[in-house]
């Protein structure tokens, strides 16, 4: 039998830090319009600028059986993830840069959209 490891999630509105490459895109994000090429490049430019002001959103992925794999699904914000992503493609940051992020598990990220 081998020995699995435990993740403990956080609780609800927890602002925690998490590496980047432990953030996906969640099903469940409520933009229903991607960003565009050129929104992602005036995110990165910004945020080597000026730093990221917003948190990013976040749930927990969780397996079947309801553990949780480490990973973290970004229910607001994706557009700024996306601009880390890209951030990382040149070289200006490490996959592994540490994004600030609330933990969310208990709010449906369609209710605050217009």
């Amino acid at each position: 039998m081998s020995a699995k490891s435990v993740e403990i999630i956080p609780a609800s509105e927890t602002e925690v830090l998490i590496p980047l490459n432990k953030l996906k895109k969640s099903p469940k994000n409520a933009r229903k319009i991607p960003h565009s090429e050129a929104v992602i490049e005036a995110y990165a430019a910004s945020i080597a600028a000026k730093g990221i002001w917003q948190n990013l959103v976040v749930e927990p992925e969780l397996e079947g059986e309801g553990m949780a794999t480490g990973f973290y699904f970004v229910t607001i914000g994706e557009g700024r993830r996306l601009a880390q992503l890209l951030r990382v493609k040149r070289k200006e940051i490490k996959k592994t840069e540490l994004i600030r992020c609330i933990i969310d598990t208990a709010n449906d990220p369609h209710e605050n959209q217009p």
